[in-house]
């Protein structure tokens, strides 16, 4: 039976990063800068903006919100009342744009770069940063090809899109980073943003081939699970055991900011 989604949430340029946290959805809607919070009723609250780009998103263990500025290569810092310190510059690290990123629940960050001009340039190897919950670079998952939406499997691994090479790493986090293993996907499939599910299935955001398909990691077999045609689909999140939120908006974002075509949707997967 197909699964269809319904629209919880809309009026959003390119929203992404999607973090269900203290039963809200934050997420940021990456061209406006602007970082959201909602109860899923219809209204979402601007957190806050960091300009001109905004990425991932994750907590310290003190509550502190953490913030990627794209374009500065930095891990902003966003205290309860709303102030904002860096926490991180990434900056002598990497060229291009810093992206996504995974916030363990000890503070420790895996922040990703583009890598190279997805717009003009043929894709190159970049890298995922490790940073204490301090701001130190304490580590590298190096030659990932723009590294993305990653997720925690366990204690010990994750796995992260790399978008420009059709494919998912499975890095292991213990000691020296390292990936271990990839799952190659179907030619085009520019995999996106990405959620573990407790069953161990992995849910993955095909940015431009329109479905999240449902991955098995023990065999590495793919299925698409739900399709939605004509338009980019970008992350996901679980909020609960069944319910998955997908972000989308157009695949020309040449004219999102001033459309704001992105919508939150909510399917039931169970």
């Amino acid at each position: 039976m197909a699964l269809t989604p319904e629209i919880v949430l809309s009026g959003f340029a390119f929203p992404e990063s999607l973090r269900w946290h203290n039963q809200q959805l934050w997420f940021s809607d990456v061209l406006t800068g602007e970082v959201h919070r909602s109860s899923l009723d219809g209204i979402t609250e601007i957190v806050t903006h960091v300009s001109p780009t905004v990425s991932g998103l994750g907590w310290l263990p003190t509550g502190e919100l953490l913030v990627v500025d794209c374009d500065a290569r930095q891990i902003v810092r966003i205290s309860e009342t709303g102030e904002k310190h860096l926490h991180a510059d990434l900056s002598s690290h990497w060229r291009f744009p810093a992206n996504d990123m995974l916030v363990d629940d000890d503070g420790t960050a895996w922040v990703g770069s583009y890598g190279f001009n997805p717009e003009a340039d043929a894709p190159v190897p970049s890298s995922m940063l490790k940073v204490s919950n301090t701001g130190e670079v304490i580590g590298e998952v190096p030659d990932l090809v723009f590294p993305n939406g990653a997720g925690r499997i366990d204690s010990n691994h994750f796995i992260v899109s790399e978008t420009f090479a059709g494919r998912l790493a499975i890095v292991n986090t213990e000691g020296t980073p390292k990936v271990i293993r990839r799952i190659e996907l179907p030619d085009g499939s520019t995999p996106d943003g990405l959620a573990v599910k407790d069953d161990g299935s992995v849910w993955v955001a095909l940015a431009y081939s329109e479905c999240v398909v449902r991955i098995d990691l023990e065999t590495g077999k793919s299925e698409r699970a739900i399709e939605l045609p004509g338009i980019g689909v970008y992350d996901c999140t679980f909020i609960d055991s069944n319910t998955l939120l997908i972000a989308t908006s157009d695949k020309d974002e040449s004219h999102v900011v001033e459309d704001r075509p992105g919508k939150i949707l909510k399917v039931t997967v169970g």
